[in-house]
């Protein structure tokens, strides 16, 4: 294994002509063609000079920094409509599972939670005090038809055992 702290020892490379320049001048590599000899009347990136065309200028004519589109802005007025009101993740949980009690389970008690839910989702930007009291309401809606449905099932079973034990006592007698 080699010492890391030994330099390595030098193989005779050519310097280039960047390392044998003046500090702070800019020599350009072999072959580069004068840039004041150009045969194309403008440059294709911008205006001539130096200028930053995407600079943000000031009334004085100096360039400014421009704006942080990253920054955290305070005034939610500022972000425009999207982020004056924000999406209601409780009331679309609500619309997805209503809809999957619905359909493939054919759980009608949950009709009500899936109109709640679609309300608030209606009614969510323009006013969020009512879309959250809506999406709360659909809960409370999908939490009774679930407890609708185990009763419902409760007594169908209670009926059915009955009915058997009435069918087994007709045999025996």
């Amino acid at each position: 294994m080699t010492d890391p702290t030994r330099p390595l020892p030098d193989l005779g490379a050519p310097r280039s002509r960047v390392q044998d320049a003046p500090p702070g001048r800019y020599v350009p590599p072999p072959g580069t063609p004068d840039p004041a000899a150009t045969p194309y009347p403008s440059s294709p990136y911008g205006p001539a000079g130096g200028a930053n065309p995407y600079a943000v200028g000031s009334a004085s004519g100096q360039p400014t920094a421009a704006p942080n589109p990253y920054a955290v802005h305070q005034d939610p007025s500022a972000l425009g409509a999207y982020a004056a009101g924000h999406s209601n993740g409780s009331a679309i949980t609500l619309v997805v599972l209503s809809a999957l009690c619905i359909f493939p389970l054919a759980l009608i008690t949950q009709i009500p939670a899936l109109v709640l839910g679609i309300m608030s989702l209606a009614a969510g930007r323009a006013e969020p005090a009512r879309a959250a009291r809506l999406a709360r309401a659909g809960w409370w809606a999908f939490a009774g038809g679930l407890v609708l449905i185990v009763v419902l099932a409760l007594v169908m079973l209670a009926a059915l055992i009955g009915l058997i034990t009435a069918f087994l006592g007709l045999l025996a007698g």
